[in-house]
């Protein structure tokens, strides 16, 4: 019976990995995140099908404007009306990652979406926190005791322009203050 089991098992393998092998060629994605799927998929069988079908836009085509970095012509792509029609209440919030950007562009852009975006949202609009606000910081501290109290000013100074963002009154000036 083990047999017989561990044979289907390999068996929904190879198809899954078979399906997504096709799919993902269909796909502009980085070759690193396709070679990635394709192995998640290879440890984890159909599981990592599973995930990847659940990673897919519905058939929508795939957009790399997450990834534009340097306008702030780009925000309401980047809350797109297909991001938009498939979000309903439920959530608490859409996060889009910052990494990439510099801080204060990160700030720049939630701001704008959040100035633009903002009344029509029935969820909170943010972004993964952790570099725009960390990165500074960390880069000034560097390890070192003697840049702790800098550190710790620069990190309550992006923490203070993030907030600021969210609430879509973010502006060049707050960097100064």
């Amino acid at each position: 019976m083990l047999d017989g089991v561990m044979l289907l098992w390999f068996l929904l393998t190879a198809l899954s990995l078979l399906f997504v092998v096709v799919d993902i060629r269909a796909t502009p994605e980085s070759p690193i995140l396709k070679w990635g799927f394709i192995l998640l998929t290879a440890y984890t069988g159909p599981l990592g099908a599973f995930l990847y079908v659940l990673g897919r836009q519905d058939g929508l085509p795939r957009s790399r404007h997450w990834l534009e970095k340097e306008t702030l012509n780009h925000e309401d792509r980047n809350l797109s009306p297909e991001l938009l029609h498939k979000m309903d209440a439920c959530w608490r919030a859409a996060n889009y990652l910052s990494g990439g950007q510099s801080a204060e562009l990160a700030s720049a852009r939630l701001n704008a979406m959040n100035v633009r975006f903002k009344s029509r949202l029935p969820w909170a609009l943010a972004y993964s926190f952790a570099r725009a606000i960390q990165q500074p910081a960390l880069e000034i501290w560097q390890g070192e005791e003697a840049h702790v109290l800098a550190a710790q000013q620069a990190f309550y100074h992006r923490a203070m322009c993030n907030r600021a963002a969210r609430c879509g009154e973010y502006n060049a000036a707050i960097e100064t203050t």
